[in-house]
C-alpha cells in the first residue's frame, strides 16, 4: 500500500463515518477529494487544502507534507484538511471551522490543531487494523548537518587605513578562523591599535553598523 492509497483508505473507512456521526456531510464531496503526499506551498504548513476553484478539474486537493511520518499526526492533519473541505476555505479558521473541527476531535489553536484524547484513541484503533503510515519523513535542508570547518570572518570594530585605496575604512582589518580556534583561544585581537582590541564576527559588525545608520536617521 502506498501513501495515497493509505490516506484514501482512511477517508473511506474512518473519516466518512466520523463526520457523518457529528452531523457533517463529507460523503457528498468524497469523489471530489484528491490526496497527495507533497511539499505544501506554505513553508511551515504540514497540510494544505485547495478549494475546487483552484483546480481545473474542480477537485478538493489535499497535500500532506512529506516532512511528517508519525501516523496519528498524519491522520490528524488529514482530519484538519477534511474540515476545510467540508466547511469551505472561505471560512478559514473562523467559528464555522472551529465548530466542525472540535466536533470531529480536534483541539487547540485552530491554525495548528492537535488531536484530542478521544480522537487519538480512535485513530490508534484504526492504525492497529490498517498499519502505520507507509512513509519515512524527508529531512529539511536546514536540519541537515551543517559544515563545521567553515571559516568565520572576524573584522575590526574601528577604522583603519586601507593601503589599496589609501582611505580610512571601517572594519578594514579582518581575519578568518575556525570555530574551534575561537573556542580554544577566544576572538582574535585586532592589530590596528585604535579599536578596543578584540575583533567581532562580521555579522555582529554589520548589525552594529545598521543600528548606527538607523539611529542616526531617527528611525
Amino acid at each position: 500500500m502506498n501513501r495515497e492509497t493509505y490516506l484514501n483508505t482512511f477517508i473511506d473507512t474512518f473519516a466518512l463515518n466520523l463526520f457523518e456521526k457529528k452531523g457533517y456531510d463529507l460523503k457528498s464531496i468524497r469523489d471530489n477529494i484528491k490526496v497527495t503526499c507533497s511539499i505544501t506551498t506554505r513553508k511551515k504548513a504540514i497540510g494544505q487544502h485547495f478549494d475546487p476553484m483552484a483546480s481545473t478539474g474542480g477537485f478538493n486537493e489535499i497535500l500532506i507534507s512529506p516532512f511528517i511520518q508519525e501516523s496519528v499526526k498524519v491522520l490528524g492533519v488529514m482530519v484538519h484538511e477534511l474540515v476545510h473541505a467540508v466547511v469551505g476555505n472561505e471560512n478559514g479558521h473562523n467559528h464555522v471551522f472551529k465548530r466542525c473541527a472540535t466536533a470531529v476531535g480536534l483541539e487547540g489553536k485552530m491554525t495548528a490543531t492537535s488531536e484530542s484524547e478521544w480522537l487519538v484513541s480512535l485513530l490508534n484503533d484504526w492504525i492497529r487494523e490498517n498499519g502505520e503510515y507507509p512513509h519515512k519523513a524527508m529531512i529539511k535542508l536546514d536540519q541537515q548537518k551543517k559544515q563545521t570547518t567553515r571559516l568565520l570572518k572576524y573584522v575590526c570594530t574601528d577604522t583603519a587605513l586601507n593601503p589599496d585605496t589609501n582611505k580610512l575604512e571601517k572594519g578594514y582589518f579582518n581575519v578568518r578562523v575556525t570555530q574551534g580556534v575561537v573556542d580554544d583561544f577566544g576572538e582574535p585581537i585586532c592589530p590596528c591599535g585604535s579599536c578596543e582590541g578584540s575583533m567581532v564576527h562580521e555579522s555582529e559588525q554589520i548589525e552594529n553598523r545598521m543600528r548606527e545608520i538607523f539611529e542616526g536617521e531617527g528611525v
